[in-house]
């Protein structure tokens, strides 16, 4: 049993410095080509989660700008989904494990 562990260990570990070696090479062929991937960027946005929720029938079929971490995604024929955290609110299931935890506003506005 002790063998198998050590070996799984081991195994684990090559695919590690192997996933290391590969991001090393992203990163190498990203400046070579005089890209800085480091650059802080700004993204400006115009309307928030709440905003959408409480003037959904006037923004319909217009263009906002939306930032943020996108949760996760459902894509379902035609229709697509998104769940994508409000600043300072968390979302569902992301609190289970050390009490609450708050997300922080990231961003310029």
């Amino acid at each position: 049993m002790s063998e198998e562990k050590v070996v799984s260990q081991a195994a684990e570990e090559e695919a590690l410095q192997e996933q290391v070696k590969v991001r090393r090479e992203k990163l190498a062929a990203m400046q070579q080509a005089g890209k800085n991937p480091y650059e802080v960027t700004r993204f400006d946005w115009d309307t928030t989660n709440k905003e959408i929720r409480d003037n959904f029938e006037t923004l319909e079929g217009k263009t906002v700008r939306i930032a943020g971490r996108m949760m996760s995604r459902r894509v379902m024929g035609k229709a697509s989904f998104l769940d994508r955290p409000s600043a300072g609110i968390c979302p569902p299931g992301r609190h289970r494990r050390g009490g609450l935890r708050r997300f922080q506003k990231v961003g310029y506005r």
